[in-house]
């Protein structure tokens, strides 16, 4: 089973293609991917933080070894480019169901259902 990329837009709900960050070179924009299965029509949200190295250098400038956890480093604002390395990524794994591939996924992006517990 693959998975197939659905959707993907800012959290400010707009279209990928319609954010434009006041610095192209220095941004960070959280943006969520919609993926599911391929006979599917609709699927889980996955958050992915873009975010530029100037960015990272001014926001922890201070810090000399943070921690990122799904993030997606570019060097300046492309949608088209960003968009293409998601789907890339997405259409890479594979697991023998939905919950092995959004487990497998989730490395990437923040699941929606990442920290819920089943009773």
């Amino acid at each position: 089973m693959i998975p197939q990329l659905k959707g993907l837009m800012t959290q400010s709900l707009e279209l990928l293609e319609d954010f434009h960050p006041s610095d192209y070179e220095s941004f960070e924009v959280r943006v969520e991917a919609c993926i599911g299965t391929e006979d599917s029509k609709g699927g889980d949200n996955f958050v992915i933080t873009i975010v530029t190295p100037k960015f990272l250098d001014q926001k922890y400038s201070n810090q000399d070894a943070p921690f990122l956890l799904h993030t997606m480093l570019v060097k300046e604002w492309n949608p088209k480019l960003i968009r293409e390395r998601i789907s890339k990524m997405v259409t890479s794994v594979s697991g023998k169901d939905w919950p092995e591939l959004a487990l497998k996924l989730s490395r990437y992006g923040y699941w929606e259902f990442e920290d819920s517990r089943s009773i």
